[in-house]
C-alpha cells in the first residue's frame, strides 16, 4: 500500500466533514433569513467558503506578524465614512481618542 492510498480515506473524510459543515451553515443561515423576511439576501451565502478562507488567511497573517514583528500594529482608520460623525475632521484618530478620554473621565467621576 502506498502512502497516497493510505491517506485517501482520511482525505475523503476531511472533505466530507468540511462539505457537511459548509452545507449546515448555509442551511441554518437560510432558515434565519427566511424567518426574518430577508431571504432576498440569500445569494451572498454562496460566498461563505470564500469568507472563511479569507478569515483563515488573516489569522495566519496576524500570527506571523505577532511572531516576527510584535511591535507592528496595523490600525484600522475610523471616521472615514461620509456618514461618520468624525467625517470632515483633519485627523480622526486624535478626535476619537479625545472623545474616549472625555467619556472615561465622566465615567470615573460618576463612580465617586
Amino acid at each position: 500500500m502506498t502512502p497516497r492510498t493510505a491517506l485517501n480515506p482520511i482525505s475523503s473524510a476531511a472533505q466530507s466533514i468540511c462539505s457537511a459543515g459548509t452545507a449546515d451553515t448555509i442551511v441554518l443561515d437560510l432558515i434565519v433569513l427566511r424567518r426574518r423576511g430577508l431571504l432576498r439576501h440569500a445569494r451572498v451565502l454562496v460566498l461563505t467558503p470564500l469568507h472563511w478562507f479569507r478569515l483563515s488567511l488573516a489569522a495566519w497573517r496576524a500570527l506571523f506578524q505577532l511572531l516576527y514583528d510584535p511591535q507592528r500594529w496595523e490600525k484600522t482608520e475610523h471616521g472615514l465614512a461620509k456618514s461618520s460623525r468624525l467625517a470632515g475632521t483633519l485627523d480622526a484618530a486624535p478626535t476619537a481618542t479625545r472623545c474616549a478620554r472625555g467619556l472615561w473621565r465622566r465615567l470615573r467621576r460618576s463612580d465617586r
